[in-house]
C-alpha cells in the first residue's frame, strides 16, 4: 500500500490517458492507444481518498495493475464505485512518462459507501460536462472535492451525441479531433462516432442549430469542447455539502470552479449554454428500456468465453421479451446492429438488419462472422433511433454463425424404448433439412433417414429398425446442411 499526496497546483494530467472508464465501456478500462502510440506500458493505480494530519488530501494505492501490450483490461467490480479514484500512467520503451492523467473519480454517479456525491451534468449543444462532488464520511475527512469531467448518460453511461447530416459529417475539420476527443471521423472508436440508418421525422433527431435530421444521420460523442485541452479539472478544499450543491445545480458548479483556486486558472471560463440537472434523462427510450431490463443478460453474455453468436441470441431474447423458443427471432425492437473492432486496422464494421438473416424464400442463412482476437464493440441501434454500444473481447481468432440445430427440438419417446421402434416429436422453428442417424454406444449405425422439415413442422415420426435394436445406451443424431450437429442419448 502506498499514498500520494494532492499536488498544490493547477491541475493534476498530461495529456489524455484513458480513454473510456469502465462505468462506460462493460467494465473495460480501455486506454488511449491511438494517441499514445510510443506507450509500451500502462501503469493503472486504484486509490483510495482520505486526509492527513494537516488536513491535506492524500490518495492511498489499493491495487497496482500493470498492461503491457495491449490497452486495455477489466476492472473488478468492487472497484466500480464512486469511492474509488484512478490514475493512469504511459511510459515508453525508455521508460519515460508521457502521458498520465488521474487521480480522477472512477464512478461518477455509482453507489458510494464511504462518502457522499452529487453528480450535476450539462449537455451543450456541441459539449457535454459532469461535475462530480465527493465528500468523505467522518469528522477527519478532508473537505470536499468537485471534478469536471466528459458526461455520460446517468442512467445508461452512453455517450450524449451531437447529430450531423452526411454533408455536415463530411464537412468536419480534423482540427476538432481534439474537441470532440476522436482520432478520425471514421465510425466506430468504441461507440464515439455512430452512424444511424433510416432516421425518420418522428425519431426528432436534430442537429446542433435544432434541425431536423432524416435517412443517414451521424453521431459524435459530446466532449468537453472548449475545455478539452486543461487536463483533470478537480477543485478542493470545498465548504458547500454535497446535499446543497445537488440542490444548486450547475449554476452553483460554474461558480465553484471558476473561483476555486485550484481551478480558476482553466481556460475559458467553464460555461452551460444548454440544459441541465442534477438528475438528467428522466425520458425514456428503447435503449434505456434495454440497459433496464437486459442487464443480467448483458452481464452472463459478457462472461461468456468467446462470446458467439448462439450467446448473443440470448441478448436477442430479451430484446424480444424474454422468448424462449429455440431459434432466431429478430426483435421488434432493434433497426440495425453493427458489430466493429474497437481499433479497426483496416477491418471493417459489420452491419445486420433483419433481412440479412434471410434467403429470398424466408429461409434462414446465418451471416458468417470472423472475428480476430482483440477488443469490439455491438452497436445496437433502436428503432426509436436511440443507440447503446457493448463492449466484448474476443478471445481468440474465430469464426461464428447461428447453426441450424438451434431451431430445431427433438424428443424420442417411449423411455425405455421397448421392441424395435419408437417415436420421434420434432418441432422446427425455420425450414430444415438434415439427416438423423441411430447409433450404439459404440459408434456402430442402427437407422438413418433425411427429413425435410418447413418453418413450424410439429408432429410425431414413427422410427422403425429393421435389424433390431440392441439393448442399452442409443445415440440419437441430427446433422444439419451447415455441419451442426444436436444430439442425445436414450435407451433400450
Amino acid at each position: 500500500m502506498s499514498v500520494f499526496r494532492s499536488f498544490k497546483s493547477a491541475k493534476w494530467g498530461g495529456g489524455v490517458a484513458i480513454s473510456y472508464l469502465p462505468s462506460r465501456a462493460s467494465e473495460y478500462l480501455i486506454l488511449d492507444a491511438e494517441k499514445n502510440p510510443s506507450v509500451v506500458d500502462w501503469n493503472v493505480t486504484i486509490q483510495t481518498r482520505s486526509s492527513d494530519a494537516t488536513g491535506e488530501i492524500v490518495y492511498t494505492t489499493v491495487k497496482r495493475i500493470q498492461i503491457s501490450d495491449t490497452y486495455y483490461t477489466k476492472i473488478e467490480d468492487q472497484f466500480n464505485t464512486g469511492d474509488h479514484f484512478i490514475t493512469v500512467t504511459g511510459v515508453n520503451a525508455s521508460r519515460e512518462i508521457i502521458v498520465n492523467e488521474g487521480p480522477i473519480p472512477i464512478c461518477t454517479g455509482c453507489p458510494t459507501d464511504g462518502g457522499e456525491a452529487c453528480l450535476s451534468i450539462c449537455e451543450g449543444p456541441d459539449y457535454a460536462w459532469e461535475g462530480y462532488g465527493y465528500k468523505s464520511f467522518g469528522t477527519s475527512a478532508p473537505p470536499a472535492t468537485l471534478t469536471i469531467s466528459s458526461a455520460a448518460h446517468p442512467v445508461t453511461y452512453q455517450p450524449f451525441y451531437q447529430y450531423f447530416s452526411e454533408s455536415q459529417f463530411d464537412d468536419l475539420s480534423n482540427s476538432l479531433f481534439n474537441y470532440y476527443n476522436v482520432s478520425s471521423w471514421a465510425v466506430g472508436q468504441g461507440g464515439k462516432i455512430i452512424k444511424l440508418l433510416g432516421v425518420t421525422a418522428g425519431d426528432n433527431i436534430v442537429d446542433a442549430s435544432n434541425d431536423q435530421l432524416t435517412g443517414t444521420v451521424y453521431g459524435v460523442q459530446k466532449y468537453l469542447g472548449p475545455w478539452a485541452n486543461n487536463g483533470v479539472v478537480q477543485a478542493e478544499n470545498l465548504a458547500i455539502s454535497m446535499t446543497d450543491l445537488c440542490l444548486q445545480g450547475i449554476p452553483t458548479v460554474v461558480s465553484i470552479i471558476n473561483s476555486n483556486s485550484f481551478t480558476s486558472w482553466l481556460t475559458p471560463n467553464l460555461v452551460c449554454s444548454g440544459s441541465s440537472s442534477s438528475v438528467p434523462g428522466a425520458s425514456s427510450s428503447d435503449a434505456i428500456d434495454f440497459f433496464i431490463d437486459c442487464s443480467d443478460a448483458v452481464e452472463a453474455w459478457l462472461e461468456v468465453e468467446g462470446n458467439s453468436m448462439v450467446e448473443a441470441m440470448e441478448l436477442f431474447d430479451c430484446l424480444g421479451g424474454g422468448a424462449t423458443n429455440p431459434g432466431f427471432d429478430w426483435p421488434s425492437e432493434v433497426s440495425v446492429v453493427n458489430i466493429a473492432p474497437f481499433i479497426s486496422n483496416g477491418e471493417p464494421i459489420l452491419v445486420f438488419q433483419e433481412e440479412d438473416f434471410y434467403d429470398p424464400n424466408g429461409e434462414f442463412v446465418s451471416p458468417v462472422i470472423n472475428l480476430k482476437q482483440g477488443l469490439y464493440t455491438i452497436g445496437i441501434q433502436f428503432n426509436d433511433a436511440s443507440y447503446y454500444t457493448l463492449f466484448f473481447e474476443s478471445k481468440r481468432a474465430a469464426t461464428h454463425t447461428y447453426a441450424l440445430s438451434n431451431f430445431l427440438e427433438a424428443t424420442a419417446f417411449p423411455v425405455p424404448i421397448i421392441d424395435d421402434e419408437f417415436s420421434l416429436n420434432l418441432h422446427a422453428y425455420a425450414k430444415l433439412k438434415f439427416d438423423y442417424v441411430l447409433y450404439d454406444l459404440n459408434g456402430t449405425e442402427l437407422y438413418r433417414k433425411n427429413f425435410v422439415l418447413q418453418k413450424d413442422h410439429q408432429r410425431t415420426h414413427l422410427i422403425k429398425v429393421n435389424g433390431g435394436i440392441p439393448s442399452g445406451q442409443l445415440v440419437n443424431k441430427f446433422i444439419f446442411e451447415d455441419g451442426s450437429e444436436l444430439q442425445f442419448q436414450s435407451v433400450k
